[in-house]
C-alpha cells in the first residue's frame, strides 16, 4: 500500500475544487483519470505539478511517458520510461513502453534488445513478444514475426492484440488465408478492436475477395473513422473495383489523419495514374518520398508517371544526385527542369521549377522555362505572365519574345503571335528557332511562297538543323538531285548523334522527299525510321489506352446521361467536328468556315479546360460547363451566329457535349481506316497522337475509337452527323449541302471555294485545303500495302 503523502497543487480539475490538500495517490489517480480521457496537456501537467513535491516519483515518469506515446511524440516518451528505468531498472512495464517508443521511432534492433531483456525478468510478458512481432514485421522478417507472434498467443490465447500482429505477419508472409482466420479469432475475442477489421479487410483484399474486403473495410471505419490505415485500406478495396472517385475520396481522407502515411500517398497516386492524371500521380509520389526518400514504392510509382510523360529515368536520377549533394540550390531543380522541358515533362518540371525559384533569385531563363510548362499545361495567360515578368528581368533576350510568340501561335492568336516574333529577330536577326516558327506561322497564313523563302534563310544560317528541313519540306517539292535532298541524306548519317526528336524530324522531311522523286520504297523505309524514333520518346500504353476508353462508356451510361436531362446549357453556337485525326476534320471546318455565319476556331482545348477547372461533369454542375464553354468560344469570334471547334479527340467527350449544351452540333468526320491511319502515320504531331508511331498501336486505338462512336450512335440517335471524306470529294456539292442544313445555315457559294479562305490553319492539313477539291488521297495505301500488313490485319 502507497504511503499517504498530503500534497499541495493548484485547483485545476474538479475533483479537487473544494480542497488544496490530497494525497500522492489521488493526484496520482487524478492525472490516470485525465489520460484515459484523452486529456493529455492536464494529465501531463498533474504529473510535472507532483514532480515538484516528488522530483523522482517514478510513476510520474512512467505517466509523462505514456502521454508523450499517445501524443506519438515517442522521443520524449523514450526519455522519461529511461528516467523510470534510472530509478528501477527491473521495471517491466517501462521496458516494455521504451522498447515500444525506440520501435515507433525505427529503433528496431535496441527495441527488440530491450523486450528480450524484460523477457529475462518475465518469461510471460505477452506484450513483449506481440511488440517483437511487429518489430520483426516492420524490418521485414516475417519468419521471427511469425514466430514471436505464435509465441504471444500461446501464452495467452485471449490476448487479442497478439492476433492483429500475428495476422499482420502472415499477410506480409503472403499467408493470407491464415491471417484471415487469425483475424477472425482476434473479432471474435474483441469485436469493436478496429485493427482487426482494418487488417482483415487487407487479407481479403490480397485473395481477391474484393466485395468481402470493401465490406469488412467501411465497417473498420465505423469503429475508427479517423484511422488513416482503414482509409486506405477501403481505398485499396475500391480501387480495385475501379471505384476511382470514391477510391481518391478515402485516400484523401487518409493522408489527410496522417499527412505522412507513405502508402496512402502510393495508392492515391495509383488512382491517379489508372484515371490518367500522371501529374497529380507524381505529386503524390513526390510526398511519399519526402516522407520517406527509401520508399521502393513511390519511386517506382514515378518511374511510371515519369515513362508515361517522357521522361528518361537515368538522367533524373543524375539530377536528383545534385539536389541531394546541393539541396538548397536552384541549380540542380534548374538542371532537372531542363530535362524535363527537353523531354516535354512540362507539368513536374513546372513544380520543379517553381522550387527552383523559391531557392534563389528570380531569372528570366526560369520564367522561361516556367511558361513552356503553363502552357503545356493550358495555362494560356500564366504563361504570357510568365514571360512578361522574364522580359522584365531581361529585356534584350530574343528567346523570351520568340516563346511568347509560340505560344500565341498555339493558341490562334496569330497577330500577335507575328508581332512577338518580329521583336524576337530585331533583337536577333539570325535566331534560327524564331525563323522556323516564322516560316510555321506563314504557312497557316496560306503565304507559302514566303514560308519557303523564310525556311531558305534560316537553312542559309544553319544547315545542319533537321527540323528545319521538315518545316520547308511541308512547302518544298523535291527532286533527285537537289542539294537539300542531298543534304539531308548527308545529314541522315549522324542524325541519330541529335536526339530521337531531331532524328524523327529528319527521316519525316526525307519521306516528303523520296515521295516527291517517286521512289516509295525507300519513302516508307524512311517513314518507318521517322515514326521508330519518334516512339522511343513518347509515353504510350494500350492497356492504359483501353482503360480510358472503358471508363468513358463506364461513366456515360444511361441512368448518368438521364441524371443531367435538361441541366445543359441552351446554346447553339457550336458546331463540334469530330473523328480521327486526318479524317477529313480541316476539310470540313474550311467548307463550314466560308460561310460567313461560321467561325472556324481550329482544334480548341477548352472541352477539357472547363472540366479540370470546374470538376468532373455532373449536376450541379453540367449547365456551368456549358456555359464556360459556349462563352470561351464566343469570345474568339467576329459575331458569327456559330463557332466551329474541330478538336478531332472530342470524340471521346460526345457525352459531355450533348450533355452540357444539348443545342450544340455535332459534325462526325469519317474516312477510309487505312488512308485514315497511313495519314496519321505520315505526320511528326506537334503535340499528343502518341498512338500513331505504331501500326499495331495505331490499329487498335482505330478499334476503340470505331467502338466508341459506335456507343454515342445508341446512346444518343440523330445527334451526330456523319459526313464520309470519300463522299464529299467526289460529290461534293450534296455533302456541302448536307453540312449546312444539319447545321441549320443558309445556302452560300463561298462554301464551295473552301480553298481560297483567307483564315489561318494551323493543322498539319494546312497545305492540303489551300488546293482546291482532290481525289488522290483515297486509297493511297494501296501503294504500301505490304508494309502496312501489321496495321491492316488488326484493324476490326
Amino acid at each position: 500500500m502507497r504511503k499517504k503523502h498530503n500534497y499541495k497543487c493548484k485547483k485545476k480539475m474538479s475533483e479537487i475544487e473544494q480542497s488544496n490538500q490530497v494525497t500522492l495517490e489521488q493526484a496520482l489517480n487524478i492525472a490516470k483519470t485525465q489520460m484515459q480521457m484523452g486529456n493529455f496537456f492536464v494529465a501531463e501537467q498533474t504529473y510535472n505539478d507532483i514532480l515538484k513535491a516528488f522530483p523522482h516519483e517514478p510513476e510520474c515518469y512512467y505517466g509523462i511517458g505514456l502521454v508523450n506515446f499517445y501524443k506519438q511524440e515517442f522521443l520524449k516518451a523514450k526519455e522519461y520510461f529511461e528516467k523510470v528505468l534510472g530509478i528501477n531498472e527491473e521495471s517491466t512495464s517501462a521496458l516494455n513502453m521504451l522498447a515500444a517508443s525506440m520501435a515507433s521511432l525505427g529503433q528496431y534492433d535496441d527495441a527488440i534488445s530491450t523486450w528480450r531483456k524484460l523477457l529475462k525478468l518475465n518469461d510471460a510478458f505477452v506484450e513483449a513478444y506481440s511488440g517483437m512481432c511487429n518489430a520483426y514485421r516492420l524490418m521485414g522478417d516475417y519468419n521471427k514475426a511469425i514466430e514471436t507472434g505464435r509465441k504471444s498467443i500461446s501464452i495467452n490465447e485471449n490476448f487479442a492484440a497478439g492476433w492483429v500482429n500475428l495476422g499482420a505477419a502472415l499477410i506480409m508472409n503472403k499467408e493470407f488465408e491464415e491471417a484471415v482466420t487469425v483475424f477472425e479469432q482476434a473479432m471474435e475475442l474483441l469485436p469493436e478492436l478496429p485493427h482487426s477489421y482494418i487488417n482483415l479487410s487487407n487479407a481479403y483484399h490480397e485473395l481477391g475477395q474484393l466485395e468481402k474486403a470493401e465490406e469488412i473495410g467501411r465497417k473498420a471505419i465505423e469503429l475508427a473513422p479517423q484511422d488513416a490505415i482503414a482509409h486506405n485500406n477501403l481505398g485499396n478495396a475500391l480501387m480495385a473495383q475501379a471505384q476511382y472517385e470514391e477510391a481518391e475520396k478515402t485516400l484523401k481522407k487518409a493522408v489527410t489523419f496522417d499527412p505522412k502515411y507513405v502508402d496512402a500517398h502510393c495508392n492515391l497516386a495509383m488512382v491517379y495514374m489508372d484515371t490518367y492524371r500522371f501529374e497529380e500521380a507524381a505529386a503524390a509520389c513526390k510526398y511519399a518520398i519526402s516522407f520517406d526518400d527509401k520508399c521502393t514504392k513511390a519511386y517506382g510509382h514515378l518511374a511510371t508517371c515519369y515513362k508515361e510523360l517522357k521522361d528518361f529515368a537515368n538522367a533524373r536520377r543524375m539530377a536528383e544526385k545534385a539536389a541531394q549533394l546541393e539541396p538548397e540550390s536552384p541549380m540542380p531543380y534548374v538542371s532537372l527542369a531542363e530535362i524535363m522541358y527537353l523531354e516535354d515533362r512540362y507539368e513536374e518540371a513546372e513544380i520543379v521549377l517553381k522550387k527552383a525559384m523559391e531557392l534563389g533569385p528570380d531569372t528570366a531563363t526560369l520564367n522561361i522555362r516556367l511558361a513552356d510548362i503553363l502552357e503545356k499545361a493550358n495555362k494560356f495567360s500564366e504563361a504570357i505572365g510568365a514571360l512578361d515578368k522574364a522580359e522584365e528581368l531581361n529585356p534584350e533576350m530574343p528567346q523570351i519574345a520568340h516563346k511568347k510568340s509560340t505560344i500565341y501561335f498555339v493558341y490562334n492568336h496569330l497577330d500577335k503571335a507575328m508581332e512577338t516574333l518580329e521583336k524576337s529577330l530585331s533583337l536577333k536577326p539570325d535566331y534560327v528557332p524564331a525563323i522556323a516558327t516564322k516560316s510555321e506561322i506563314l504557312q497557316s497564313l496560306g503565304r507559302m511562297e514566303e514560308a519557303y523563302d523564310i525556311a531558305r534563310q534560316g537553312m542559309e544560317l544553319n544547315d545542319t538543323l533537321p527540323f528545319l528541313y521538315f518545316t520547308m519540306s511541308k512547302v518544298k517539292k523535291f527532286t533527285k538531285d537537289d542539294a537539300d535532298f542531298k543534304k539531308m541524306l548527308e545529314l541522315a548519317k549522324t542524325v541519330e548523334n541529335q536526339g530521337k526528336e531531331q532524328e524523327a524530324a529528319l527521316n519525316f522531311a526525307l519521306y516528303k522527299a523520296w515521295t516527291d522523286i517517286g521512289d516509295h520504297v525507300k519513302a516508307f523505309q524512311v517513314l518507318k525510321k521517322a515514326n521508330d524514333a519518334k516512339r522511343e520518346v513518347v509515353p504510350h500504353s494500350i492497356e492504359r489506352q483501353r482503360k480510358g476508353f472503358a471508363n468513358v462508356k463506364r461513366k456515360y451510361t444511361k441512368e448518368f446521361v438521364g441524371s443531367l436531362e435538361d441541366r445543359g446549357y441552351d446554346d447553339e453556337t457550336p458546331i463540334l467536328i469530330v473523328g480521327m485525326p486526318r479524317s477529313g476534320t480541316t476539310l470540313t471546318e474550311q467548307i463550314l468556315a466560308s460561310h460567313p455565319d461560321v467561325y472556324g476556331a481550329g482544334e480548341l482545348p477548352d472541352l477539357s479546360e472547363v472540366e479540370r477547372i470546374n470538376g468532373e461533369l455532373n449536376p450541379d454542375n453540367c449547365e456551368l460547363l456549358g456555359k464556360q464553354y459556349v462563352e470561351r468560344v464566343q469570345a474568339l469570334s467576329n459575331g458569327e451566329k456559330f463557332v466551329s471547334d474541330k478538336m478531332p479527340g472530342n470524340f471521346m467527350r460526345v457525352g459531355q457535349i450533348i450533355t452540357t449544351m444539348p443545342n450544340a452540333k455535332i459534325i462526325h468526320c469519317m474516312r477510309d481506316p487505312i488512308d485514315t491511319c497511313l495519314s496519321c502515320y505520315k505526320q511528326l504531331f506537334a503535340r499528343g497522337q502518341y498512338w500513331s508511331y505504331d501500326l499495331e498501336e495505331m490499329a487498335d486505338f482505330y478499334n476503340s475509337y470505331k467502338d466508341l462512336m459506335a456507343y454515342w450512335h445508341k446512346m444518343f440517335p440523330n445527334r451526330i452527323l456523319d459526313i464520309s471524306y470519300e463522299d464529299t470529294v467526289s460529290n461534293f456539292e450534296p455533302q456541302v449541302r448536307k453540312l449546312l442544313d444539319f447545321v441549320g445555315l443558309e445556302w452560300n457559294d463561298a462554301c464551295l471555294a473552301p480553298h481560297k479562305s483567307k483564315r489561318p490553319i494551323l493543322t498539319a492539313s494546312k497545305g492540303q485545303v489551300r488546293k482546291p477539291i482532290y481525289k488522290t488521297s483515297v486509297k493511297a495505301w494501296k501503294r504500301y500495302e505490304e508494309q502496312l500488313q501489321p496495321l491492316i490485319q488488326n484493324i476490326k
